[in-house]
C-alpha cells in the first residue's frame, strides 16, 4: 500500500501547486478584470468541456462567481450560448452527445433550443428542433423578448416569447446548415462569412461575396460584420454600408500574452461595449486545444480594442464560443469628436441631497447634474456619489476629423453617389463638374453616409467632381478639404435603358432589381464560360443563362 499512497500523495501534491499556479495567474489577471469592469457589471459565459461534457459556464466581469450555469444532461452536449439584451437569460442549443454544429445537419438528430432564467435557472424548450449555422452560433437577439434562429428544417425563424411562437423569416430553406438574419433585418450570413442581403418583404437573400476565414456575426446596431479572417487570427470586420474591411485583432497580436495569441470564437456584446474571444498556446483543434476565454472593452461606434484584454479562463480544457454581456450604466454611455460637450443628470434623490460629481478629467462638482466640455481625445469614466449610493457613466471622445469621402462613381445616367466614412449633415455643400454639367440636387441616404447628387443630364464620359463644404455631425461641426473626384459611367451596357439584371462579383447569382427589390438566380454556364474563383462570371466566348428572370 506504501507505493499508492505515495502516488496519492503525489497526485495531491501536484494538484495544490497547479491550483496555487491557477490562483497566481488569476491573481495577476485582477487588474484587466477591473479595467474590463469599468464597462460595467455584467457577465462572459461560454462553451467548457472542464468536465467531460460540453456544457455552457459562466463568470462575472469583476473575476468572480465561476460556475456551471447549464444543467446536467444525460447523453446531451451543449452548445451555442447567446444572452439576451436584458441579461437576464440564455439561449443555447442540446445536442445529443457526439453531434455538434460542425456536423452536416441534414442527417442529424433534433437539437432543441433552450431558454434558461439566469437567475432562478429555470429551463425550458422554446423550439423542439434547431441547429446552428456551422460550427456553434444558432441564434440573434432582436430585443429582449423576441429573437431569430435556425430551425431544424434549415429555414431561419423569428421567435416572439411574450406570444409564444415562431414564424417564418426566410421563404426556403438552406441546404446544408442555415442562415443567421442580424437584428435589424437587413443582413444575413452562414458559417461562412458572406453578409448577404436581406430582403424582409420577399424573405430573400442575395448573396454577396465570400470573405475568407469563418465565424461571422453581427453587431447588434447593424452597422458591423466581423469574422475570423484565417487560423488564429486575424479578426476582421466590415462595415455593411460600405463594405469597408478592416482589421479588429492581428494573429499573435502584441496586446496578448504570448502564450495566448492564437484567436478563434470572436463575439461583441449587446452594445458593443465589449468584444470576447477564446485565444491558446498556437493550438488549433477547436474540440482539443487549451482555449481560454478573454474579453476587451471596445469602442462601440468602431469596435477598436481599448486598453488590454482580460483572461478570464485558466482551465486546461477547451473553452470557447463566448458571449458577453454588461448591463447599461445609469450615466449612460456618450460619443463626439473634440471638444465634446455633455449634460448628465442623476438619479432622483429622496432625501434631497447633493451628489458630487467626477468628470474623469480630475475636475470634481456638487449638484443634481454636471455640465462638462471634454477638450481633449480620451475615454472618461464619469462618477455621481452622494452618501452609499453611487452612479456611472463614461465618455468617449474621439479626435477631431474632417469627413473625407471614400468612394465616388455614376449610378444610373444622371446620378453621382459619394460614400463619406462618416455621417455628414443633411444640407447642400459645393459641387461641380468639369465638364459643366450642372448639381440640380442632392440627396442623403444610408443615414448621411452616402450622398446622391443628380445632374441636370446623363453623364456621359469621364468628369471630375470638385466637392467641398460638406460637414459632419460632431458638435462642433468639421468641414471636409475640398476633394477632387474622377468619375465615369459604367463600361457596360452601353446603354442602361430598361436594365434589370446585373451580375455581382462574389458568391452571388445574378440578382435583379426590377421592382426596386433584389433578388437571386441560379445561372448556368455553357461553352467557355466559367464562374471565377471569386465568384466573378467569365463569358469567355461562352453564354450564361439566367433561369426565372425576365
Amino acid at each position: 500500500m506504501a507505493p499508492r499512497r505515495a502516488t496519492v500523495l503525489a497526485a495531491l501534491s501536484l494538484t495544490c501547486f497547479h491550483l496555487a499556479v491557477l490562483a497566481q495567474t488569476a491573481g495577476q489577471d485582477a487588474e484587466g478584470w477591473a479595467d474590463v469592469g469599468q464597462a460595467g457589471d455584467g457577465v462572459v459565459v461560454w462553451e467548457s468541456d472542464r468536465t467531460g461534457r460540453w456544457r455552457i459556464w459562466a463568470r462575472d466581469l469583476d473575476g468572480g462567481r465561476l460556475r456551471q450555469v447549464t444543467p446536467d444532461e444525460d447523453g446531451r452536449d451543449h452548445y451555442c450560448p447567446h444572452i439576451s439584451p436584458d441579461g437576464a437569460r440564455l439561449l443555447y442549443l442540446s445536442y445529443p452527445r457526439n453531434r455538434n454544429g460542425y456536423k452536416d445537419h441534414r442527417r442529424t438528430d433534433a437539437a432543441p433550443l433552450h431558454l434558461l432564467d439566469l437567475a432562478t435557472g429555470a429551463d425550458r424548450i422554446v423550439a423542439e428542433d434547431a441547429r446552428a449555422y456551422f460550427e456553434h452560433r444558432a441564434a440573434v437577439w432582436i430585443d429582449a423578448s423576441t429573437f431569430n434562429y435556425i430551425g431544424g428544417n434549415g429555414q431561419t425563424f423569428e421567435h416572439d416569447l411574450t406570444a409564444g411562437r415562431s414564424e417564418a423569416r426566410t421563404a426556403a430553406a438552406h441546404d446544408e446548415y442555415g442562415w443567421l438574419l442580424n437584428a435589424t433585418k437587413t443582413h444575413a450570413t452562414a458559417g461562412w462569412p458572406e453578409f448577404s442581403l436581406y430582403d424582409a418583404a420577399s424573405q430573400q437573400i442575395a448573396t454577396r461575396k465570400r470573405e475568407g476565414g469563418c465565424q461571422p456575426y453581427f453587431t447588434h446596431d447593424g452597422v458591423w460584420g466581423y469574422w475570423m479572417g484565417g487560423g488564429g487570427g486575424p479578426v476582421r470586420r466590415i462595415n455593411l454600408q460600405t463594405r469597408e474591411i478592416s482589421t479588429i485583432l492581428r494573429k499573435n497580436d502584441p496586446m496578448l500574452p504570448l502564450e495566448r495569441s492564437y484567436i478563434y470564437f470572436p463575439m461583441s456584446s449587446y452594445r458593443s461595449e465589449l468584444f470576447a474571444f477564446g485565444a491558446s498556446p498556437n493550438q488549433h483543434d477547436h474540440h482539443t486545444a487549451d482555449y481560454d476565454i478573454f474579453v476587451a472593452r471596445t469602442d462601440p461606434a468602431t469596435l477598436e480594442i481599448i486598453g488590454t484584454p482580460a483572461r478570464y479562463t485558466f482551465d486546461g480544457g477547451t473553452d470557447r464560443f463566448p458571449d458577453v454581456y454588461v448591463r447599461p450604466l445609469e450615466l449612460g454611455r456618450h460619443a463626439g469628436e473634440a471638444p465634446h460637450r455633455v449634460e448628465l443628470r442623476a438619479p432622483e434623490a429622496a432625501d434631497g441631497g447633493e451628489w458630487r460629481w467626477e468628470s474623469g478629467d480630475g475636475r470634481a462638482h456638487d449638484g443634481r447634474s454636471l455640465k462638462h466640455t471634454y477638450d481633449d481625445p480620451g475615454v472618461y469614466r464619469v462618477a455621481a456619489r452622494r452618501g452609499e449610493r453611487s452612479v456611472r457613466g463614461e465618455v468617449t471622445v474621439a479626435p477631431r476629423k474632417r469627413p473625407a469621402p471614400v468612394s465616388a462613381y455614376v449610378r444610373g445616367d444622371n446620378e453621382i453617389a459619394v460614400t463619406f466614412d462618416e455621417p455628414v449633415q443633411e444640407r447642400p455643400g459645393k459641387a461641380r463638374l468639369d465638364s459643366g454639367a450642372r448639381i440640380v440636387g442632392w440627396r442623403w441616404e444610408d443615414d448621411g453616409l452616402r450622398v446622391v447628387l443628380v445632374t441636370d443630364r446623363a453623364i456621359a464620359g469621364e468628369d471630375m467632381l470638385r466637392l467641398e463644404d460638406v460637414r459632419d455631425r460632431a458638435q462642433k461641426s468639421n468641414k471636409m478639404e475640398e476633394a477632387r473626384l474622377a468619375i465615369r459611367p459604367p463600361a457596360w451596357p452601353s446603354n442602361r435603358d430598361g436594365l434589370v439584371v446585373g451580375w455581382s462579383a462574389g458568391h452571388a447569382d445574378a440578382a435583379g432589381a426590377a421592382d426596386g427589390v433584389w433578388r437571386s438566380y441560379d445561372v448556368s454556364v455553357a461553352g467557355a464560360a466559367r464562374r471565377a474563383w471569386d465568384g466573378a462570371l467569365r463569358l469567355g466566348g461562352g453564354s450564361a443563362a439566367v433561369a426565372g428572370a425576365s
